[in-house]
């Protein structure tokens, strides 16, 4: 009986985390150009920043999981000292197109890969 209770209540904090963490999502389906201006959506939030004033520096790697295949992360870092990546499983045309547009307007401003 006590072995069903603690299945339970582990199968429930795993459904709330796994919850928690779809709302709040970091994948390129989020991604929404708006002239100079970018908007990162979440159902939780959503931040829009301004490439000129609010962004520093932005970095694009990618890396390989096993099972997942490769995986592009792109982290965009503020002058406030907080920073957001985003994460997608193919270079997708929202982050295709986000790359290419930082390239073209903030390219001195891309850091390399530490």
């Amino acid at each position: 009986m006590i072995f069903f209770a603690a299945l339970c209540s582990f199968m429930l904090f795993a459904s709330l985390l796994s919850l928690v963490l779809t709302l709040d999502s970091k994948t390129s389906k989020c991604i929404t150009r708006l002239g100079r201006n970018v908007k990162i959506w979440h159902p939780l939030k959503t931040l829009l920043i301004n490439v000129d004033t609010d962004l520093k520096g932005w970095r694009l790697t990618s890396f390989k999981l096993p099972g997942l295949g490769k995986i592009y992360s792109l982290k965009l870092e503020f002058r406030s000292g907080n920073a957001k990546t985003v994460y997608s499983r193919t270079t997708s045309s929202n982050l295709h197109d986000l790359v290419y547009f930082l390239e073209r307007n903030a390219g001195d401003r891309r850091r390399t890969a530490a």
